[in-house]
């Protein structure tokens, strides 16, 4: 209870400790569990944040299903049926999941939704759709639809399936109705379902939005269902309506500004921009401090500074609106205005004079590059980001733009001060130069192409050299593919794309680089190997080399810097018999010890730093007497392998994939 109150106060670090003080006390709290996880998906972290998610099977009242639970692993032709779960919004946010079913080998996909929502979800390929409550074929495995996110590798921001749109509007005579209307078609969304046990957060009354109808040039139409749209004058109303009905309208619309309710999540999977005023203790997807969303490309988050205050929030909108429709420079405005808005504005308002930008937003003389991934410490995607910006910062040709939220915990001054200096989002006069940078995995899945960039580039680090139909689309998506490798460059161009280019990543100099004198004691030989622990990186290797190398020479330590806070990538160390089981994970760190020791390897013979900062690496590296890395795929070189050798420790690198870029020249050893 304590925990869920400082959530409310806004003091989530405070609350964050309630709840693990929770489950110290008893560790099956599922409400603690769940409340965690959705503190977690609120800081963007979202492979705990659905791991945590997963307690919420367990909650009384929740009836157990016929058919086996499915784990993520390949469907190799079952069949899976999917169970919709929470209200409208969660459904239709989720939905983009059940076509990428297929994908991971589904031979049929069947899944259940609310009655309502039918006729939408049915647009979506490869799938058979249900209401809730109907009788429904047998399948050989279930899932929970808000549990596909973890099932299907969703584990960090820049994997989200972000395409919009992933429905289609319907074709009904309210859209004929809806695109005769003048001016700038702008849908209204003041209220939710008012059942929901948070709605007097996130909703607001008519009036509260009511001076958007008074800007001119603008036509509102209201999306509220039924009769909760007020007799106003200003307002155009849909008359009668149902879910598809407002679907169809929202696809002849401009502009969409709705609360968050099911009409900003319909309005977002359609591909409408959409303006969303946010109460400030808002709801656990749209993260925090950030003015858009990974979910929906075009959405912009408007969020309340003071808790319980509109006012600002509906003048922002208003100025807003107006700068749209008097052709302004919106790039000063939040939120932003997509292009194509501004486009609809012109042609509907030739002869209105238009003011000009001011001054401080200017024409820049250098391109803008949006790096489309969260930039932060600690993570390998975080770390390529920040050499990324800096080098932009510094190369006199480009702008850095972040397109989301940084992460300043743990960074340098002089780094913390740099991103917080960066632009967020492309201004609207450098979008004819600029380019955007998304973040590609396996499959090429994770980012999307930005349509306000003039160039989109993917870069992509896949250890899955399977590139199938879908994958080959994907990348035809962008202008330019960028691999972090070599062999990522030949699986690229096997999908037929004309301009692929290899990048590798570098290290930081400044951070990992040989010392003079080396510490070194007689009396022990230190081992290190770093990085996420997963059968891909060869950890079950390391434990076997090093217990049959201890066998011979006791002096031997093991010095590691593994992390891993996902369970279900955990998967599979033991596949091939090296090793025994997989180490439990608690409150996001792995417990090692036990593991270790039902392995063969005593505590006394090993050490762990876990998710460690890269100065905390480098002085780890100035210990060790070797460090080994017998990786099974690398997407990339090898980061941690790239900072030992920068460091100057002799290194045992696997001869495979992406690392044969770090000692092989012309196929030739170097």
């Amino acid at each position: 209870m304590l925990g869920a109150v400082l959530a409310e106060a806004g003091d989530f670090g405070g609350a964050e400790r309630a709840h693990l003080r929770a489950l110290d006390c008893r560790e099956d709290d599922v409400d603690a569990h769940v409340n965690l996880g959705f503190l977690a998906l609120m800081q963007g972290d979202l492979a705990t944040g659905f791991a945590r998610l997963e307690h919420r099977t367990r909650v009384p009242g929740i009836a157990p299903i016929g058919a086996p639970e499915w784990d993520g692993t390949p469907l190799d032709g079952r069949t899976i049926l999917v169970h919709a779960e929470q209200g409208l919004g969660d459904q239709l946010q989720l939905a983009r999941y059940l076509p990428l079913l297929r994908e991971h080998g589904a031979g049929r996909v069947l899944a259940t939704c609310a009655p309502p929502l039918v006729p939408l979800l049915s647009t979506l390929p490869g799938v058979e759709l249900f209401a809730t409550g109907d009788a429904v074929p047998s399948a050989d495995v279930h899932a929970r639809l808000m549990g596909l996110p973890l099932r299907m590798g969703t584990t960090a921001i820049e994997q989200l399936p972000a395409a919009v749109p992933y429905l289609t509007a319907p074709d009904r005579p309210i859209a004929a109705r809806i695109r005769a209307l003048d001016g700038v078609r702008v849908g209204l969304a003041w209220a939710g379902n008012r059942a929901h046990p948070r709605d007097q957060h996130r909703s607001m009354t008519f009036a509260t939005l009511a001076p958007l109808l008074d800007v001119a040039g603008v036509t509102v139409v209201s999306l509220q269902p039924g009769d909760d749209s007020p007799p106003d004058s200003r307002l155009v109303t849909l008359g009668a309506h149902d879910l598809t009905d407002a679907a169809a309208a929202i696809g002849a619309l401009d502009l969409v500004i709705a609360v968050d309710s099911a009409m900003g999540h319909l309005a977002g999977a359609l591909g409408v921009p959409v303006w969303m005023p946010l109460s400030a203790l808002c709801d656990w997807r749209w993260m925090l401090d950030r003015d858009d969303t990974p979910w929906y490309p075009h959405t912009r988050l408007v969020r309340q500074a003071t808790a319980g205050e509109w006012a600002p929030v509906v003048a922002a909108l208003a100025a807003a609106l107006q700068e749209v429709v008097c052709g302004a420079a919106v790039a000063a405005v939040r939120p932003r205005v997509p292009a194509h808005v501004r486009a609809h504005v012109s042609a509907h308002f030739p002869a209105r004079t238009v003011r000009s930008a001011p001054a401080s937003v200017g024409v820049p003389r250098r391109r803008s590059v949006a790096v489309g991934w969260t930039v932060a410490p600690g993570t390998g995607w975080g770390t390529y980001g920040l050499h990324l910006t800096r080098h932009l910062a510094s190369s006199g040709r480009a702008t850095p733009v972040l397109a989301c939220a940084p992460v300043i915990d743990g960074l340098t001054a002089s780094d913390a001060l740099l991103l917080k200096d960066c632009p967020r989002g492309f201004a609207s006069e450098a979008r004819a130069g600029s380019v955007h940078l998304a973040a590609l995995g396996n499959g090429l899945r994770g980012g999307a192409p930005n349509p306000e960039a003039a160039r989109n580039v993917g870069v992509i680090f896949l250890e899955d050299s399977a590139v199938d139909a879908g994958a080959r689309a994907r990348a035809h998506a962008f202008d330019l593919l960028v691999a972090g490798s070599s062999w990522n460059a030949a699986v690229l161009r096997a999908t037929g794309h004309g301009a692929v280019q290899r990048v590798l990543q570098g290290v930081d100099p400044a951070v990992f680089h040989p010392v003079a004198a080396r510490p070194t004691r007689e009396d022990r030989f230190v081992i290190f190997s770093g990085g996420k622990l997963e059968f891909r990186k060869g950890q079950d290797l390391v434990v076997a080399a090093f217990r049959a190398f201890r066998a011979r020479h006791s002096e031997a330590r093991l010095l590691t810097a593994w992390h891993n806070a996902w369970p279900a990538t955990l998967a599979g160390i033991d596949a091939m018999g090296h090793v025994t089981g997989q180490p439990e994970v608690r409150h996001g760190r792995l417990l090692l010890s036990p593991w270790l020791a039902a392995n063969g390897i005593a505590p006394s013979a090993h050490e762990d730093a876990g998710l460690a900062s890269p100065a905390a690496i480098a002085h780890l590296l100035r210990t060790a007497d070797v460090a080994l890395f017998p990786n099974r795929a690398e997407g990339g070189t090898n980061l941690v392998a790239m900072e030992a050798m920068a460091s100057g420790v002799p290194c045992i690198i696997a001869a495979n994939t992406g690392q044969l870029d770090l000692f092989m020249k012309g196929g030739r050893w170097r």
